[in-house]
């Protein structure tokens, strides 16, 4: 069994964060609130498009891994933010841009080895889709 050395120290915007002994840090991110109608932009058109993946409320500040297929995970994420606009707010992530491909997707940090949600994203178009326990 191995055991990490962990220090803890604040980063230059004041956040609590620590170091492993092997080399790499760990500053937690600082969590937006709610966003506003209008106020996502996409930089989607020739090769690149985007993926939205819809949850439930009880995903909101988790954060969504995301990998092209037969890609390693690698720590892309992005975090479930309330979006708020006309009617209920909705949670959701939002991804890109990315290149046409296949991503997969899973709960970061959940142990989970294989995706949750597999979405095809195609040029210069935003694939919308609802997380598995949405329904």
């Amino acid at each position: 069994m191995t055991s990490l050395a962990m220090s803890t120290g604040r980063d230059e915007g004041g956040r609590q964060g620590h170091t492993h002994e092997h080399g790499h840090s760990h500053v937690p991110e600082n969590r937006p609130g709610p966003s506003e109608a209008g106020s996502v932009v996409l930089d989607i058109g020739p090769g690149m498009g985007a993926a939205v993946i819809l949850t439930s409320p009880d995903m909101k500040d988790l954060e969504i891994e995301y990998r092209a297929t037969g890609d390693e995970w690698n720590g892309k994420h992005m975090a479930v933010r309330e979006r708020r606009g006309a009617g209920q707010p909705k949670f959701a992530a939002i991804f890109g841009p990315l290149s046409p491909s296949v991503y997969e997707f899973r709960v970061r940090g959940s142990g989970q080895s294989e995706p949750e949600l597999r979405v095809t994203v195609a040029e210069a178009a935003v694939t919308s889709v609802s997380w598995p326990n949405l329904g």
